[in-house]
């Protein structure tokens, strides 16, 4: 009877030590998953800190906006080619074609292909107006009216010139919560800047108020 109370007891103990080993394990996980997670939240921190600290904004002002691709070209200046850019696409809503012959002069040695003509159709269908929205001052509640000059902002940060040859800029939009993206591109043997991409300029925007019901 000895020995069982004995062997009773021992039990107990281990029990009880393996329970004190287990707490102390489990409270080093959580110490653990806490330093991790600070680890991750500083990291994204850091990160955020360092694009906001080298985001910068020019604004690229038009006192008339150009009409043909005979105004307009590649440049040494990338972000005037972003800004050319956003003109050669509001001109769509007066005169598609002139348009794409002045996406077509922007674009050099890649000129727009049919299946694009037919996105750029698409996309501008019962939305004339979204082309007004990246120029400083056309909102939804004034029905994406521009001030006068035409201004664009574009923006620049840490990750515009991660790519050789290519940089992606961010374009200001009245319709948007946050800028839009456009990538262009340089040709190494001249150091002119080609429009590569736009597609992200043609998003959906917000309703203006004389198309909202709910205005």
């Amino acid at each position: 009877m000895k020995k069982g109370i004995v062997l009773a007891c021992c039990a107990m103990l281990l029990a009880g030590q393996l329970q004190s080993a287990e707490s102390l394990d489990w409270n080093r996980r959580i110490g653990v998953d806490r330093m991790i997670d600070r680890t991750i939240d500083n990291t994204i921190n850091r990160a955020v800190n360092k694009v906001e600290k080298q985001e910068k904004t020019r604004r690229v002002i038009f006192q008339n906006l150009p009409q043909s691709a005979a105004e307009i070209g590649p440049e040494t200046d990338a972000q005037q080619v972003a800004a050319y850019t956003v003109a050669a696409l509001a001109r769509y809503e007066t005169n598609p074609t002139e348009a794409i012959a002045m996406l077509n002069k922007l674009l050099g040695p890649r000129p727009v292909p049919k299946r694009d003509e037919q996105f750029l159709a698409d996309r501008f269908r019962g939305r004339q107006y979204l082309m007004r929205s990246y120029f400083m001052g056309a909102t939804p509640a004034n029905n994406y009216q521009p001030d006068m000059p035409y201004t664009v902002e574009v923006k620049t940060n840490a990750y515009t010139y991660q790519e050789e040859g290519y940089a992606r800029f961010m374009i200001t939009c009245g319709g948007a919560d946050s800028p839009r993206p456009m990538t262009v591109r340089q040709k190494a043997s001249t150091g002119e800047w080609f429009l590569w991409d736009y597609k992200g300029l043609l998003s959906g925007i917000q309703t203006p108020a004389a198309d909202d019901p709910w205005s």
